[in-house]
């Protein structure tokens, strides 16, 4: 029966919790680092889907 990590799991799950944590760290940096230009296109997409949503309604 598993007891939330009593049992001894806990150190196991413990380095993929890290290694995660980087992951999450490394994307978080990319994003930012690409903030502008994802924001810039997205804006153009949010743009034209709301010019589309109104000519079509």
């Amino acid at each position: 029966m598993w007891t939330g990590g009593k049992d001894g799991r806990l150190p196991r799950e413990a380095p993929r919790s890290r290694l995660t944590a980087a992951r999450y760290t490394t994307v978080s940096i990319t994003v930012v680092a690409y903030s502008e230009k994802i924001g810039n296109e997205w804006a153009k997409v949010v743009e034209d889907t709301s010019r589309y949503a109104k000519e079509s309604a």
